[in-house]
């Protein structure tokens, strides 16, 4: 039978996961039915919370269940945060329940809340992470040029300083420059034939079919552009990549719609007119499109645009004394060290060479909306140093103030995978668009400003990071500046 996932065997996956049968109250781990509708919640030391749950919270297979749900008006979510306080047994959730106050011409409460819809379900609250800022960083791009703010959302202690101090390093150099690329996001459907001659003609009329194939991608969407369909065949199978472009979107839930109604056009097309392929199975993800998953394919990406995400670069020289007055280095250390982790990232088999971008990408990606679990595929990157000759920091960078030339180093950074958006998703709520709009990237072509910023952000962080580790500093200001564990009896003489 076929599904409405497409895949005509994902329907009875469905039924043989949850099977229809009512469960015993001593089935349950958790908590179990009695008489009175009274649950039994497991407490923290083990011992027994007794808790009335109304009957109407009950499904029909007697499990409780969360309320009102479908439900977005702030009265609706502030009922359900209590109901889950009276669940945990009485937990209060004082800070959870604190919405964003939006007045004035950007809207009122309510109408926040209504931004919440498309983005999570069952709402009781927001998760507040605390936001730092990065900067201001000098960017020559593209899309920017001048002074930026890039704010980071995050808990751990010295990221930001850390990030301040290497783009501090950049503008005190000149600036950093940075640059982006083609933007593409694919869907990977799966088709399973009856044979390797069957997947053969298959992948044939994927690409014969290319321009009917974009025809009703632009009848879906008109944001979304099919750009190219690459299959690849394996044993009877197929994986098809649908390639598009997105405009300032991300773009992920976009290609999936447009994908799902490309592929159902092309299957009714097949049964009618191509009696020599039996598709058996369809499924609109085969895995291929290394979607929130870590994928050396991603690396890739050129700058005429690959797979997944934006393309973005980043580059700077830093001269002999920036490297000492700001990151508190020289550069024959520096690169040392630099050596040394380029040989550890090859024993640890990493498929990138980077010292700290991930930290950054989730910081970015939390403040500004983004899929933060897209940090995964937008992290395989590379970060190069090389030294400088006084010749080329003469020709590319800058002079030391007395005039006389002096050698440094070169740094980039490159980002080949940036999955990102500046419209859509998450981007819209309240706090999330105050981010986007500090650092100007709610224009058009805002998603590539973006990349800029991040890839710029990125250079500094890793040159801050590296440097911290050669002079012996990466646990001092993590002691000074992030958690301290006095539990553990660390103190300031074990750093040094």
């Amino acid at each position: 039978m076929q599904s409405r996932f497409g895949c005509r065997h994902f329907g009875s996956f469905l039924r043989l996961a949850t099977p229809h049968v009512r469960h015993s109250a001593a089935g349950l781990p958790r908590y179990q039915r009695t008489a009175t509708r009274d649950f039994v919640t497991s407490g923290a030391s083990g011992s027994a919370d007794h808790v009335d749950i109304p009957e109407t919270e009950f499904d029909g297979f007697g499990h409780p269940r969360v309320p009102f749900r479908g439900h977005y008006d702030i009265e609706k979510n502030d009922e359900r945060r209590r109901w889950s306080e009276k669940f945990a047994g009485g937990k209060s959730l004082q800070f959870v329940s604190e919405w964003w106050n939006v007045e004035g011409k950007d809207g009122t409460v309510v109408e926040a809340m209504t931004r919440l819809r498309g983005n999570v379900e069952n709402p009781i609250g927001l998760a507040k992470i605390p936001i730092g800022l990065v900067g201001p960083a000098l960017i020559k791009g593209k899309h920017i040029d001048g002074y930026v703010l890039c704010p980071f959302a995050t808990t751990e202690g010295a990221l930001v300083a850390s990030a301040t101090r290497g783009v501090t390093a950049g503008n005190r150099a000149g600036g950093i420059t940075a640059q982006s690329f083609a933007q593409r996001v694919c869907r990977s459907p799966y088709f399973q034939t009856g044979s390797v001659t069957q997947a053969a003609a298959l992948a044939e009329c994927l690409i014969s079919e290319l321009p009917a194939l974009q025809m009703q991608v632009s009848g879906a969407s008109r944001h979304a552009n099919l750009v190219r369909v690459e299959p690849c065949i394996v044993g009877r199978s197929v994986h098809a990549q649908f390639i598009c472009k997105t405009g300032d979107a991300s773009g992920q839930n976009m290609v999936t719609t447009v994908t799902w109604r490309a592929c159902r056009w092309l299957l009714r097309k097949i049964k009618k007119t191509r009696p020599d392929i039996n598709i058996l199975v369809f499924g609109v993800e085969g895995s291929s499109a290394s979607d929130k998953t870590f994928s050396t394919m991603l690396n890739n990406s050129s700058v005429t645009g690959g797979v997944r995400g934006v393309h973005a670069q980043a580059d700077v020289y830093i001269p002999e004394s920036v490297l000492k007055s700001v990151l508190k280095v020289d550069s024959s250390l520096l690169l040392s060290n630099y050596i040394g982790w380029c040989q550890g990232s090859w024993l640890a088999g990493s498929p990138s060479m980077t010292v700290n971008v991930s930290n950054a990408l989730a910081a970015i990606y939390t403040a500004a909306g983004q899929d933060i679990a897209c940090a995964v595929e937008s992290s395989p990157c590379f970060f190069n140093l090389e030294r400088a000759t006084p010749s080329e920091i003469q020709q590319f960078g800058r002079l030391k103030e007395n005039g006389v030339p002096e050698g440094g180093v070169y740094a980039s950074m490159t980002l080949p995978s940036l999955v990102i958006g500046t419209v859509g998703g998450g981007t819209g709520l309240a706090t999330q668009l105050e981010c986007i709009r500090l650092m100007g990237c709610d224009v058009e072509n805002g998603k590539f400003r973006l990349a800029e910023i991040i890839a710029a952000v990125c250079l500094g962080l890793d040159l801050s990071t590296l440097a911290a580790m050669a002079r012996g500093q990466f646990a001092a200001a993590h002691e000074r500046l992030g958690k301290n564990h006095p539990d553990l009896g660390l103190g300031p003489h074990h750093l040094n």
